[in-house]
Order: C-alpha cells, then structure tokens, then sequence
C-alpha cells in the first residue's frame, strides 16, 4: 500500500534563522535547504529556479485520500499557508516571500506558483538579499502566541470580500475597517515581475494609512497622517519626530507622483533609504487598529480619540497600553 500522508511544502524566500530546523509543535516545522536539495528541486517542480535567497520551506504532513490530489495544493494554501505567511508578515519586519508551494505523491511531482516568483522580488533601488526575514529559534513561542491570538482579528479574510467595495448585508457584523490596508500590506508580496515595484509600494503604504488614520473631510492630511501615527506607534518624543518627518515625507513624496510630477535625486534616494521603515510603520498601525477597532464602534470615533491624544499625554499612554497585538509582535 502506497503512503498516502505526505509532506505538502512552501519555499520561504529571504527567510535568515540561526537554526536549521525550526519546529512548531506537530502543526509544521521549518527546514533549511542545503544545495544539493535545491538542485533536486530545481530539477523536479517547474517554478522552483534555485534563487539564491530561497533557502527554506515551511512544510506540513498532509492525508491526500482518494480523490483529492487535484485540490493539494490548493486547499493547503487556503486553509495553511496562506494564513501563516499572513501571520509571518505581520509579527514582524522583513522582506519575505513565500513564490511557491509543492509536493511529492507517488513519484510524481506537483507545484503551484504563489507570488514574487519572476522578478524574484527585487527590482530597481531593492537589491538582492536585502531586508531579509529573520526568525530565530527563541522567536518561535512568541510567534505561537502572536498566531493564535492574531486569528480571531482577521475573520474579515476569511470571506474573499472586495477591499475596495461595502461588503454584502449578511456580513455587516463582520469589522471590515482594517481590510483595505491589509489588502494593501500583503498585496505588495504578491507583485511579480514589476521592476518599479519599490514605487508601488509607496503608493500602497500611503493609501493604507490613509485609510486607517484620515477622515475624507480631514483637511492638511499631511499634519494630521503624521501627528496620529506619531501618537500610535511612538515610543518616546524623539521617535515621535522620526515618525512624523518620514510621514510627512513620503506623504509628499507620494503627492508629486499621483500629481504628475517627477522625483529629484533627494526624493528617490529617501524612498530607497527609508521604505522598509516605511512598510512596518504600515504593519505596525495594522496591528494597532485591529485593537483600537474593537474598542471603538467607528472610525470617526477612533480617529476623535488619536486626535484628544496628541494634546494629551495622559490619553496617549491610555491607548498605546491597549494595543496588545503590537505588544505581542516584534
């Protein structure tokens, strides 16, 4: 009788770890790759090219059963590697990519490509191996934790919703405010072949802001964007600056390129230098809404809140100690 559990995997791109194997339990475990695997695989499954950054996979036992080998790779993806990559990006920085997933079943060898595979996720002002993902043995009980609790914030994926359209009447009870800007976060791993993906990325990291912390009718969005974000995520007063200047930056930034106008040597080399920052300024302010929704039943209330706290140390502390999801996170 032919084994029909079998380990249904994912290549993890510009992952770094200080051990080779990394176990979670009997859920899945992660394994490094060493060169003679990756050029079997380069031989076996059709997306895998043996890039220098894919050095990993996230792998899983899986129970096939009669009829389903067609849907492997889809289901998985679904019901597994889709919301841990998802849970991966959001506790904490780095620029990872998971390009494909496969797996082996009676000789006979299946693959699917997921996202970043053709330009590899580098582009121009992103050099190769930059940014890596690092996830080291002793982050491996905190991540746990982080999952389990990210889970019940994030119903709002799990119904295949339009980010830019009202969700249908019969999910009026789901919270959806925090769909747009996730939408936009994970969809910036999903590009491919897009060399001026680093300029896209400005544009979507702007929007999702935009759309957690400004009110259509917010006038000097500029101020305001920067002042709440400051509020959220500052540490202390010296962070509350850095925050602010880089907002206000690339806010600007971003205007002169919906506006038509084009970048000088200053604008380009800021936006090279400080968009990872960037990106986990818009990871970090998700995580921070996902609570700060709960505690509020609309977005006007919310941002009426960031706005008494700029003013007020007090009600600043008062929400920066709410945030548990960033707590958890790194």
């Amino acid at each position: 009788m032919i084994e029909d559990d079998v380990q249904v995997c994912a290549v993890l791109r510009h992952f770094k770890s200080d051990s080779p194997y990394l176990a979670f339990g009997e859920e899945f475990w992660i394994e490094e790759l060493n060169e003679q695997d990756r050029k079997q695989l380069a031989s076996d499954l059709k997306h895998f090219n043996n890039y220098p950054y894919d050095k990993h996979l996230v792998c899983r036992w899986y129970y096939i059963g009669r009829g389903k080998s067609l849907s492997v790779l889809r289901d998985n993806t679904l019901a597994h590697f889709g919301p841990l990559f998802t849970a991966m990006r959001l506790f904490k920085t780095g620029h990872l990519l998971m390009p494909l997933c496969f797996y082996c079943h009676r000789k006979k060898w299946r693959d699917m490509a997921l996202h970043g595979e053709e330009n590899y996720g580098v582009g121009y002002g992103l050099k190769m191996g930059e940014h890596l993902y690092e996830f080291n043995e002793a982050d491996i009980q905190a991540f746990q934790v982080f999952k389990v609790a990210l889970g019940p914030y994030l119903r709002f994926l799990n119904f295949g919703c339009i980010p830019y359209r009202k969700p249908p009447q019969f999910l009026q009870t789901i919270d959806m405010r925090c769909l747009f800007a996730t939408h936009l976060f994970l969809d910036t791993s999903g590009q491919r072949d897009n060399y001026f993906l680093l300029f896209d990325w400005l544009l979507a990291y702007t929007n999702g802001l935009e759309s957690l912390y400004l009110l259509k009718s917010d006038k000097d969005k500029s101020e305001k964007l920067a002042a709440r974000v400051a509020v959220v995520l500052g540490q202390d007063d010296e962070d509350k600056n850095r925050l602010r200047e880089i907002i206000k930056t690339f806010y600007k930034v971003r205007n002169a390129i919906v506006h038509g106008s084009l970048l000088d040597d200053t604008q380009d080399n800021f936006v090279q230098q400080n968009i990872w920052s960037y990106q986990d300024v818009l990871r970090k302010s998700i995580l921070a809404f996902l609570d700060l929704n709960q505690k509020n039943a609309s977005k006007k209330a919310v941002i009426g809140q960031l706005q008494q706290a700029i003013s007020s140390p007090s009600i600043c502390k008062t929400i920066r100690e709410s945030l548990s999801l960033i707590k958890l996170a790194n």
